[in-house]
């Protein structure tokens, strides 16, 4: 009985080392077509109040098929830097069939004062000067050519 299920163990491991089903959401990126939309929004939905914090949402201004697309993105801080490599847009298996650009929701682990926020994607680099107070959250444009700071309305 242990044989077997020694045996029925290594098979699991191996088909699930091989399956590409892991590997899909990073390989399988379709690239950004036109601008991305942003914002910083106060996070208060946090179930324990003292992880509430700051978001950065994004989305396409392309409307797409399914309204699940996602975009993938890599995020490094450095002091007060905040870069967001944008990776292109990932397309799941599952389609929510209704229409809608592809989204980001990425937590930041900030608080109050400057940041300069930049954004690359492939070869162009955007930059913005975030500042956070106690009242306000403000973005000044410094260098963009494919993102655009925007306050939605209720849209994420």
């Amino acid at each position: 009985m242990i044989k077997i299920f020694n045996i029925f163990s290594i098979i699991i491991l191996f088909s699930i080392i091989g399956c590409s089903i892991f590997e899909s959401e990073t390989t399988d990126l379709e690239p950004i077509e036109g601008n991305i939309l942003f914002t910083i929004n106060f996070d208060s939905t946090e179930i324990v109040p003292s992880h509430a914090g700051f978001l950065l949402l994004m989305k396409t201004e392309k409307i797409y098929s399914c309204c699940n697309f996602e975009i993938k993105t890599f995020m490094t801080t450095n002091k007060n830097t905040i870069n967001i490599k944008l990776r292109g847009i990932y397309f799941p298996d599952i389609c929510a069939t209704a229409l809608g650009p592809a989204r980001s929701r990425i937590p930041l682990n900030i608080s109050n004062g400057e940041y300069e926020l930049i954004f690359n994607y492939e070869e162009n680099s955007d930059k913005y000067i975030l500042s956070i107070d106690e009242r306000n959250i403000d973005v000044t444009k410094v260098d963009t050519s494919f993102t655009v700071y925007k306050i939605f309305n209720n849209s994420f």
